[in-house]
């Protein structure tokens, strides 16, 4: 997607930020370093792994736009970061993501979801070219946050919520 989007985008650069926990995980990153060479962009692309969280703040702090590729994510806690730093989520058109996170917050897009690479690509273009779109965007998606919308106390009171009706409290005998 990203490749696609760079076509457009001469100033754009990706940077994937993330952790590995073992050799599986470092060869995946190696295949995608490999990856983005074959597709002419490793110059455009940076691999931020296992780094600090003072630099995982300091990255979000500067970046515009926050991709989310996984199919089927349950929740998607790295979606709302985005959100919270003022960065605009693209994210996969599925799971938690789609039903739960980046849905409108007061009519208004929190941002914006996609399933195929050209989807993607056009959703990044978009942000891109319109500022006042990403300007609200961007503005919905940090009052969603603040919100509290995804805090412990309403995590719990959901909970409850679907819980309480299944329970049937019996007194002893």
């Amino acid at each position: 997607a990203f490749a696609l989007f760079a076509k457009t985008c001469q100033v754009a650069r990706l940077v994937f930020v993330g952790g590995t926990r073992d050799s599986s995980d470092e060869n995946r990153v190696e295949q995608l370093r490999a990856h983005a060479q074959r597709l002419d962009i490793g110059d455009r692309v940076e691999f931020l792994v296992n780094a600090p969280f003072t630099q995982l703040v300091n990255y979000l702090s500067r970046a515009s736009i926050g991709l989310h590729t996984m199919w089927n994510e349950h929740f998607g806690i790295c979606i709302v970061e985005y959100m919270a730093a003022g960065c605009v989520p693209v994210a996969h058109r599925s799971g938690g993501p789609e039903l739960d996170i980046v849905v409108q917050h007061k009519g208004t897009p929190t941002g914006f979801l996609a399933s195929t690479a050209q989807e993607y690509a056009d959703q990044l273009t978009r942000l891109t070219l319109d500022d006042a779109l990403y300007a609200s965007t961007q503005e919905a998606a940090r009052a969603k946050v603040e919100s509290g919308m995804f805090s412990d106390a309403t995590f719990i009171q959901h909970v409850r919520h679907i819980v309480t009706p299944l329970v049937t409290f019996r007194s002893p005998p």
